[in-house]
């Protein structure tokens, strides 16, 4: 019984992943193709960069003040 049930937890657990995982997948293409858009037919030339380091920083300050990207041309900043 007690395989059952460590069985059970385990299909669950990884439909939680799995679910989470369509989700980031869904919404990741939901950006993409956003994202696309914008840069295609947007009436002003947009800055692909800018627009996605403006999306990080949004979705990051939706989390916590403390986290933050660090970008690989700001990182030489950090190292010691």
């Amino acid at each position: 019984m007690g395989g059952s049930l460590s069985l059970v937890a385990v299909f669950f657990i990884q439909a939680k992943n799995t679910d989470s995982y369509f989700e980031i997948s869904k919404n990741l293409d939901i950006f993409a193709t956003l994202f696309r858009e914008l840069n295609t037919y947007y009436v002003d030339p947009v800055e692909p960069g800018k627009l996605v380091r403006t999306g990080i920083d949004a979705m990051l300050e939706e989390l916590d003040p403390y986290t933050n990207y660090i970008s690989e041309s700001d990182i030489e900043e950090y190292e010691f």
